[in-house]
């Protein structure tokens, strides 16, 4: 109860502390502005200088000069409890700004790394927290341009931090009653929900386990997902991650089919299945015909749009019968699952005739397509992956040997 206490109050304290400096700043702005309009109004024309003949600086608006003329802003501060100082560059010419024997502070430069983006780039500056004679100020900064538009000096506005921290404590008091009474309250409900949450935590924790080993098709607990607090968002969110992973690790970008690498544990499920409850299954590995020509013809946009418009007949065809993957360039393997051989053939070859029907317009020309595909059968004998894949090349090659735009299912 005292660590929920502490987090809540210092955290209020940051929050309290943030909206204070953001109040100072645009106050600061604000008087900062009506100041410089004020100055235009009562001093027409551009701000300047001039050295007399001992060296010393005036600093001029139109023909009213600065030095020595404290009445407006000694007005101006009392009125607003800010001090104002005009510098000639990043020398003060006139201030409110006094040290501990009551003179005022002219005889010290502003810090280069404040004044010189200000007088370079004409920037308006904040700083919180700035020191002065080993007190803090909240100042706001804005140049003085002369008749070309480049800063001979700066405008500095500023205000004690130590009032504005006692501002601060004064708000923090009540915040550190509720404080205390919330956090009393609380933990008189915080064992009985304590076992609940974690529990849910545990699942969502033990499904974004099961992403990281890659088990994309593990399901979030419906407990999580319907409670509609911010358990829930965490599980959408972990929902929304793990199929956008899915997609990034399973899916090839350009066809929306599987890709090579997601291949291998896909397959591996299949022929386990076989294995546990001799589900027979086909496989066929095929490519486009000629695909090379469709790249140096036409370009390889093109390419990708043959690639595309084939992997979408692929995606509908096996709906229901198996998956399709992409194998890598122009070769495509589909997996025929719970299927035998004349079943699969048949299939093959109403697939490549949707294949041939394909028409790709390019610029007013209508492009068509084939296909060369070897089929095996797998679940006959025990073999690997890479057994079947090799299997169904080799009739693939054959296929392309002799003719292409065809399936071969046997040697």
């Amino acid at each position: 109860m005292l660590i929920l206490v502490l987090i809540v109050v210092l955290s209020g304290a940051f929050f309290i502390s943030k909206a204070f400096d953001d109040n100072a700043k645009d106050a600061l702005s604000e008087l900062h502005g009506a100041i410089m309009v004020s100055l235009d109004e009562m001093y027409p024309g551009d701000y300047s200088y001039s050295k007399d003949e001992e060296g010393y600086v005036h600093l001029f608006k139109g023909e009213h000069e600065f030095n020595g003329d404290t009445a407006y802003i000694d007005l101006l501060s009392e009125k607003t409890d800010c001090d104002i100082t005009i510098t000639y560059y990043e020398y003060p010419v006139i201030t409110t700004i006094t040290d501990d024997s009551g003179l005022r502070m002219t005889g010290y430069s502003i810090n280069s790394e404040i004044a010189n983006p200000v007088l370079m780039n004409n920037e308006y500056l904040f700083y919180d927290k700035a020191s002065f004679n080993d007190k803090q100020y909240y100042i706001y900064y804005g140049p003085l341009l002369d008749e070309h538009g480049n800063a001979v000096g700066m405008l500095a506005v500023s205000r004690k931090a130590e009032s504005i921290r006692k501002l601060i404590i004064k708000a923090l008091i009540p915040v550190l009653v509720i404080a205390v009474l919330s956090s009393f309250i609380m933990c008189l409900f915080v064992y009985r929900y304590s076992n609940v949450l974690i529990s849910l935590i545990r699942k969502i924790q033990s499904y974004m386990k099961s992403i990281s080993e890659e088990d994309f098709r593990s399901e979030l607990s419906p407990e999580v997902l319907k409670r509609g607090d911010e358990l829930s968002e965490m599980g959408e969110s972990a929902v929304k991650t793990a199929s956008s992973l899915r997609h990034m690790v399973e899916e090839d970008q350009l066809t929306g089919l599987l890709n090579r690498r997601s291949a291998y544990k896909r397959f591996g499920e299949t022929i386990n299945n076989y294995t546990e409850k001799g589900v027979r299954f086909c496989v066929a590995l095929g490519d486009i015909d000629f695909f090379k020509n469709f790249n140096d013809t036409y370009g390889h946009d093109v390419g990708d749009k043959v690639l595309s418009c084939v992997s979408c007949v692929f995606r509908e065809f096996m709906r229901g019968k198996g998956y399709a993957i992409r194998w890598g360039g122009e070769e495509f393997l589909l997996v025929f699952e719970n299927m035998k051989m004349a079943r699969a053939e048949e299939l093959m070859h109403s697939l490549l005739d949707e294949i041939r029907n394909l028409e790709i317009e390019n610029e007013g020309e209508i492009l068509k397509i084939s296909m060369t595909f070897g089929l095996t059968e797998c679940g006959l004998y025990d073999k690997k992956f890479d057994e079947y894949i090799k299997e169904a090349d080799d009739r693939l090659y054959f296929g392309k040997e002799n003719g292409r735009d065809r399936l071969v299912s046997s040697l």
